[in-house]
Parts: C-alpha cells; sequence; structure tokens
C-alpha cells in the first residue's frame, strides 16, 4: 500500500506491505464540494450570542483585527475581507491587522500581504505585534501578567481569528490564544506557558487544564468583543467556522473539531507514523514536534 504523507509543500510516498499496516487514521470530513464563500458568510450572519459585527461596529471609531502569523495555516486572507467589509457596514474605517506573534520572529512585507491577502493590505494597517512594546493591564487569578501590545489597548473594538486545531499543551488553539500568548509580553508567555508542565495541560483537554483557563482568564482581562475561528481539512480548506462572543462561539467551534477529528484508537502500534500536515506546520522543529504529542499514546 503506498500512503502519503504531506512533507512541506509537497508529499512523501510510504510504500508499506498491506499486512503490516495495523489502522489509518483520518479525519471524517474533507473539503470535497464544500463553498468556503458561503461557510464564512453564515457564521457571520449568524453569530453565537452575539449581535453581528455591523451592529457592534456602529458608533465605533476604529478596530483591530488579531490574525495568525506565518507558522499557522489559517488563510486568514479568505475570511478577513468579510471581517473588513462587516466593520465598514458599521461605519468603521479606521482598522488595523495585527499579526500575534508571541515571541516567534518578525514577519516580512511579502509574508504580511500573503496571509492578509492584497484587498486587506489596500483597506487596513498590516502590523506586527511586539513583546517588548507591553503595558499591564491586569493579573490572572494565577499570578499571569497580562501584559499587551500597546497598539491594541487604544482601539474601540478587538477581534481574535484564527483556526482551531489540537494543541499539545493548551488544549486546543483558536479563541482567546490570539490575545494570549499572541500580543502579550515575553513575561506574560513565560507565566501562562509554565503551567505545560501540569499533566492537565494537554492535548485537547479545556476545562481543567490550567494554561487554557489562563488564556480564557487574560481573554477577558484583555476584552474581546468578538472572535472568529474556521476550521480546516486536510488540504488547508475551510469546512467549518464560528463567530460571535468569547468564549460561546470558541466552545461550539471545539465541539464541530472533535466531531470531526478526535480518534479513539483502540490498538497500540510497534511503529506510528505521523506528520503535522504540511506546510506551514513543520515550518521548523518546534511546530512539526507537535505532531508528536496527537500520537504519542498509541
Amino acid at each position: 500500500m503506498v500512503i502519503k504523507i504531506p512533507y512541506w509543500k509537497n508529499n512523501i510516498k510510504l510504500n508499506i506491505p498491506d499486512k503490516n499496516i495495523l489502522n489509518i487514521v483520518t479525519a471524517d470530513r474533507q473539503g470535497a464540494n464544500i463553498d468556503e464563500d458561503k461557510i464564512i458568510a453564515d457564521a457571520l450572519e449568524n453569530p453565537v450570542e452575539s449581535k453581528k459585527l455591523s451592529e457592534i461596529a456602529k458608533g465605533k471609531k476604529s478596530a483591530i483585527v488579531l490574525a495568525s502569523d506565518i507558522t499557522r495555516p489559517c488563510p486568514s486572507y479568505k475570511f478577513l475581507p468579510y471581517i473588513i467589509d462587516e466593520l465598514k457596514a458599521g461605519g468603521i474605517s479606521n482598522i488595523k491587522v495585527i499579526f500575534g506573534l508571541g515571541i516567534h520572529r518578525k514577519l516580512t512585507k511579502d509574508e504580511k500581504i500573503k496571509l492578509a491577502g492584497d484587498y486587506i493590505a489596500k483597506n487596513a494597517d498590516l502590523i506586527d505585534s511586539d513583546p517588548s512594546r507591553c503595558r499591564l493591564i491586569g493579573k490572572t487569578s494565577r499570578g499571569t501578567p497580562v501584559e499587551v501590545f500597546k497598539e491594541v489597548l487604544d482601539s474601540d473594538i478587538l477581534i481574535a481569528t484564527g483556526n482551531i486545531e489540537y494543541h499539545y499543551f493548551a488544549g486546543y488553539s483558536g479563541g482567546a490564544k490570539a490575545a494570549m500568548p499572541g500580543i502579550c509580553s515575553y513575561s506574560s508567555i513565560s507565566a501562562n506557558h509554565s503551567m505545560m508542565l501540569d499533566d492537565k495541560a494537554a492535548t485537547g483537554r479545556y476545562k481543567d487544564n490550567p494554561v487554557r483557563c489562563d488564556i480564557e482568564e487574560a481573554g477577558k482581562i484583555i476584552g474581546i468583543d468578538f472572535i472568529f475561528n474556521v476550521i480546516l481539512d486536510d488540504e488547508k480548506n475551510i469546512i467549518a467556522a464560528v463567530a460571535g462572543k468569547n468564549n460561546s462561539a470558541f466552545l461550539g467551534g471545539i465541539k464541530i473539531y472533535d466531531s470531526i477529528y478526535k480518534k479513539e484508537v483502540k490498538d497500540t502500534a510497534d511503529i506510528v507514523i505521523t506528520g503535522p500536515g504540511g506546510y506551514p506546520k513543520d515550518i521548523n522543529l518546534y511546530q512539526s514536534h507537535k505532531a508528536l504529542e496527537n500520537v504519542k499514546d498509541i
């Protein structure tokens, strides 16, 4: 049997005798015959426990949209035009897209345009977050200082975007994670990530995960007004989206994600072959090792 494993922007082909294959585990839903534009529009038209973004924008002067950096597979360029148009429909023209770098490297100008798309590059400022230019606005119950990129604090509306997937110690990506660690300082990120040593800081664990609970608390302190999260298939197509109040919309997104990707494997194997999904999840060693976390127990 020939099996293809995504690697960078291509595939590695593995020729394995059928007798040696115990199981091939894949997602339930792939992106055949999907309408990404409809998925995006429907999510924004029917936000969870929230007014539409255009209604939230009325009477406001400025908005900031948090977007993923180059190490994430999130196709921001596909949905950002819809979000920007909603804000403009509500009367806001002062819009900034801030890439939540955490402690990752700065983006090049070309990378920013690639991530956001040409339309957004012409209609909004594209800015990198900077962990060295943050201001303390509070502290979580676990003692994490919430030091936030100063540029974010002067805006009337804050929108967090991203894609939902399993995260090896935060439980899941998405939701308030765009803000913490996305736009926070080194000390904030260090304090939050130090909880990864707790046994409850694990893949797919949400309610009692100390890292995720700390992220949610920081998100409330920062004041996220609206979230937009997508779920992707193996080919990076958008197969689902949620929008609205954090963290109600995010929890709905988790349920959808689990229904597609959460798998119970009964048998353990002598050899497990896996991959993070190709570019950009294998852009460096730190990102690529995360795939091992999802299969280490089998």
